[in-house]
């Protein structure tokens, strides 16, 4: 019952059939604990909370999924019929939780999965083309995680063997088709060979083609079909190929629902398409582009490093513009969104591997606040940028001083709840109520983890809804930065590829030092001689401190 109710879900659309899907799953996993099948209605309840997913991107519905599908298998065994299509339930989930956290734990996992579903499948067995699509994608991912090109080159070999294997009316062809398209085109990007593009738009239209309008998929094969007459439009240079591009870019984010986690990231390669036409002259097509990207920027629901990503490609697309305006906006954006991109539900070692990725993000965005005349944002934005994990607890420790007198139960739940985040994620701990066995148990307590990051969220905004609370834990204004400036003034160095500027901070406002004379090539090289010798007691060592210091002081005179 809750397959049908399922199908007709996807059939006709609407909510109300797969919530009463998910309920029925619910049931039959209730009623099937000591059954032989309990694994496989513990599976089917895992797809189906994914698939929601996928629709509202609620990340509870993410976390239910890999519980479910990871203790499915856990009872499946390889003896089973179904326990390759155990497998690969968990090889996607895994995969959709990387794309959402970029955690490469969870792509390994679902190689893993994947690659074991296909070696205990028969090659004659109707299913084994769905599971190499499957381990095809994840490849795909492995390559754009890592840039490993033999990645590439095996989400190839593995797609075109999973596609001679589906017969032309299967219903995972279209998709099948669209992830070798989309191989094609990544690696023609690598490679710059003209047969792979031919090959990318090739299987892209057939895999437009073999889905019907109805499909929620289509518009994700439409946005990859655009992206690859967007390639061709820049090798051929035919505004033929960027007419297409934009109306089949176009069409990918019209049919996307407001509210999809899809949305943002086909607004970004429409935007990618506009900006395109704008370097041809074409008029009005930048402000279309950055309409494009803000509103991906915008997006709750999409992944923190798309909407991080659409932000910084604004921001570049704008650099050659007279007006810094632009420029400063999108870089700002960027900046605004780090505390996301650090959220404490991720591994402490995940957020500083985000953060590192985009490096000279901020004072790169301080640079345009700079170049746009507005020195206090550019304040604020280097004092947010500050080592973000590093403000995140000077700042807890801060507000929760203010908090502890208003509200002491609620301040004592943040403390808790933040005892255990910061807790490193190798210790080990046992749930309470679960019986867990020891292959599961990293899962059980990432979910865990993941959980309280929620109910850190959820009590962050009750503190919010106080009066005097407001902005606990936002970024800090100027005007309260500006205090810091009582006893003397503050002067902040930024260093960046584009100016270098001391911005010096006091009772009156900020002014501006430009330095000409400092360069982010030259500073990074004078730090590390400076560190190099900072713990020698040699004369030479002495030296050369000294004359690294004598540097900065002429620098700064």
């Amino acid at each position: 019952l809750a397959g049908a109710y399922q199908i007709r879900s996807a059939r006709f659309g609407g909510t109300a059939d797969f919530e009463r899907a998910i309920e029925h799953w619910r049931q039959a996993e209730r009623s099937s604990a000591s059954h032989p099948d309990h694994g496989r209605m513990l599976s089917g309840l895992g797809l189906a909370c994914r698939m929601r997913f996928e629709q509202t991107g609620a990340d509870a519905d993410l976390e239910e999924a890999m519980r479910n599908c990871t203790q499915a298998l856990r009872e499946g065994s390889e003896t089973h019929a179904a326990y390759a299509a155990l497998l690969l339930n968990c090889a996607v989930t895994y995969k959709i939780r990387f794309d959402r956290f970029q955690d490469g734990e969870d792509l390994e996992k679902a190689r893993g999965h994947a690659q074991h579903a296909v070696d205990v499948t028969p090659e004659a067995h109707p299913e084994r083309a769905k599971y190499l699509g499957a381990l095809a994608g994840i490849y795909q991912a492995l390559f754009q995680h890592t840039s490993r090109i033999e990645h590439l080159d095996r989400a190839i070999r593995f797609g075109r063997e999973g596609l001679e294997a589906i017969q032309l009316t299967h219903a995972g062809r279209a998709m099948s088709l669209s992830d070798l398209g989309l191989a094609y085109r990544i690696r023609f990007e690598q490679t710059e060979n003209p047969d792979d593009l031919l090959e990318a738009i090739r299987y892209g239209r057939e895999a437009v083609r073999a889905t019907p309008s109805s499909v929620p998929e289509r518009a994700k094969r439409l946005s990859n079909l655009a992206r690859a007459y967007l390639a061709e439009y820049k090798t051929t240079g035919a505004e033929k190929d960027l007419d297409r591009a934009l109306r089949v870019g176009a069409e990918a984010v019209e049919t996307t629902p407001g509210d999809h986690p899809d949305r943002a990231m086909h607004l970004s390669s429409l935007a990618s398409i506009y900006h395109a036409q704008s370097e041809c002259g074409v008029p009005g097509a930048l402000d279309q582009a950055i309409r494009c990207w803000r509103e991906a920027v915008s997006s709750p629901v999409a992944p923190t490093h798309q909407r991080v990503n659409a932000a910084i490609a604004w921001g570049i697309a704008c650099e050659t513009l007279e007006d810094p305006a632009p420029a400063a906006e999108g870089f700002a954006a960027a900046v605004r969104l780090l505390p996301v991109l650090a959220w404490r539900g991720l591994e402490r070692s995940l957020r500083e591997e985000h953060l590192a990725n985009i490096g000279g993000l901020v004072t790169d965005a301080a640079a345009w606040a700079i170049e746009a005349g507005n020195l206090k944002k550019a304040v604020e934005l280097l004092e947010q940028g500050r080592s973000v994990l590093w403000q995140q607890t000077l700042q807890l420790r801060s507000d929760l001083a203010g908090l502890r007198a208003v509200n002491e139960d609620l301040s004592s739940r943040l403390m808790e709840v933040r005892a255990f985040l910061d807790r490193p994620r190798e210790e080990p701990e046992l749930i309470e109520g679960e019986d867990v066995k020891a292959d599961l148990s990293q899962e059980v307590m990432a979910s865990r983890h993941r959980e309280l990051a929620r109910q850190w969220d959820d009590l962050i905004g009750q503190v919010r809804n106080i009066p005097g609370f407001e902005t606990f834990l936002e970024p800090t204004p100027f005007s309260r930065l500006q205090k810091a400036s009582a006893g003397g003034p503050v002067i902040v160095v930024n260093v960046s590829n584009r100016r270098c500027d001391a911005l010096i901070i006091t009772a009156a406002g900020v002014r501006l030092r430009p330095l000409p004379a400092l360069t982010a090539e030259g500073c990074a090289r004078w730090a590390n001689t400076l560190l190099g010798t900072l713990y020698e007691s040699t004369p030479s060592a002495e030296a050369e401190r000294a004359l690294q210091l004598r540097r900065i002081q002429v620098l700064f005179a």
